[in-house]
């Protein structure tokens, strides 16, 4: 892992049942001295437009002190499905040549 860089993965059921701990797992990562963030989402077993929410929000939030945001592998199926379904990368109204999810929601 690159010097500044935090590494953040999520695991398993990442839905709207865990979604205030994934929240306050990224607002932790904020508060970080790193200049970067790489998100693991590979192993999301099931997710939900929360998680979607969630990351646009950190990403937005890490986007305004200077930070980026990257994802360090592929993001699993469930992350993807949900991805496109809600349009997320194509839809991305904020810094849409930066967001993590451009490419990969169909959108190409």
């Amino acid at each position: 892992m690159a010097e500044g860089t935090t590494h953040v993965r999520l695991e398993g059921a990442c839905g709207v049942e865990r979604a205030a701990e994934i929240k306050e797992q990224l607002l932790a990562v904020l508060e970080e001295d790193a200049e970067r963030v790489e998100l693991d989402l590979s192993g999301v077993t099931r997710a939900d437009v929360s998680l979607q929410q969630i990351v646009c929000s950190a990403h937005r939030s890490l986007s305004s002190r200077g930070k980026k945001m990257d994802l360090a592998a592929p993001p699993s199926e469930a992350v993807t499905q949900v991805q496109r379904s809600g349009g997320f990368g194509r839809a991305c109204m904020f810094r849409r040549q930066e967001c993590p999810f451009q490419g990969g929601s169909g959108d190409e």
